[in-house]
């Protein structure tokens, strides 16, 4: 019997985009559209009149309230109509959705009601202490979604001028020997990313450079084991991914912080999209923003997708 991943990418992808028509929404479109899916996607365009964030202070009647939520309605659906246009040459089947509430909770819901297979939220990215708060869009959304988040952002000016009519996408797969890694890099073929697309597959080793560890540390015998797995399971991946991807090469790095050398990997490398795999956590630790895959998602100047496995 196939599995619901295997009948789902037979009938293409279900994948929700939440738009509040910003510059980062965009973003998220015109990621969306360079996505080489194998079978076109069903796609369902997302807004939300976000009444949590208006004024405490807006004393209105009943009916004033509601002919204020009719005509951001409107506003809201004339703007996805328009917005789906960019989505709509490409023959994709696109649904036009507003919703009233919290953002991030709405976003959730509607995930779960279209059992969406991917949800798209623009991000902005976050700095200096703003990056350690939770309670935005994005950091809600990548929280409580049950799908892989793909948090877009805009495209940086490329370092080359050539880099700009490269139609692929530069993806950066992140792996550490973890289940979820793997769920990482099946969803990543499954979906059809890879089709036509360079990758670099990249293995971070932790070291501990504290009082000179690092130097006793890569002369034992469980870290050169360790090196050994490693580097096959970096060919096992290669050699998977070469089936369908335009390109595919690896690297093994040796470092103390992993989050940063993804980051600077990516930025170097020029990469469209960071993929990581993300385990899933207790109700308390979803706010210990620790996990590489969380730092990358707040720090990475470039698109990032966390797919999650559950405990």
């Amino acid at each position: 019997m196939r599995s619901r991943e295997e009948q789902g990418a037979e009938a293409g992808m279900k994948v929700l985009l939440a738009s509040d028509g910003s510059e980062h929404s965009l973003a998220a479109i015109r990621l969306l559209n360079r996505f080489p899916f194998g079978t076109p996607p069903e796609v369902f365009l997302l807004s939300i009149v976000d009444t949590s964030r208006w004024p405490q202070n807006i004393d209105l009647d009943e009916e004033a309230f509601a002919a204020l939520q009719a005509t951001l309605r409107e506003e809201a659906e004339r703007r996805l109509a328009s917005e789906a246009q960019l989505l709509e040459h490409r023959l994709w089947k696109v649904h036009l959705l507003v919703r009233h509430g919290h953002a991030g909770e709405q976003i959730v819901e509607a995930a779960e009601k279209a059992d969406a297979d991917l949800v798209v939220v623009g991000s902005r990215g976050l700095g200096g202490l703003a990056r350690y708060l939770l309670g935005s869009v994005s950091d809600n959304v990548l929280q409580h979604a049950g799908s892989p988040v793909l948090l877009a952002r805009p495209e940086r000016e490329a370092a080359e001028p050539a880099r700009k009519q490269e139609p692929s996408l530069r993806i950066v797969l992140g792996l550490d020997g973890s289940a979820s890694a793997r769920a990482a890099e099946a969803w990543l073929t499954r979906s059809g990313l890879v089709l036509g697309s360079r990758l670099l597959v990249l293995r971070c080793l932790a070291v501990v450079t504290s009082f000179h560890m690092d130097v006793v540390q890569r002369v034992s015998k469980a870290w050169l084991e360790e090196k050994r797995e490693a580097r096959a399971e970096l060919e096992k991946t290669r050699r998977r991914l070469s089936e369908t991807a335009g390109e595919v090469s690896t690297r093994l790095s040796e470092v103390e912080d992993e989050s940063s050398e993804i980051m600077g990997v990516a930025e170097e490398w020029g990469a469209d999209l960071i993929v990581l795999g993300h385990k899933g956590r207790s109700a308390i630790e979803r706010f210990v923003m620790g996990s590489v895959s969380s730092k990358v998602a707040h720090h990475a100047d470039c698109s990032v997708l966390v797919v999650k496995t559950r405990e």
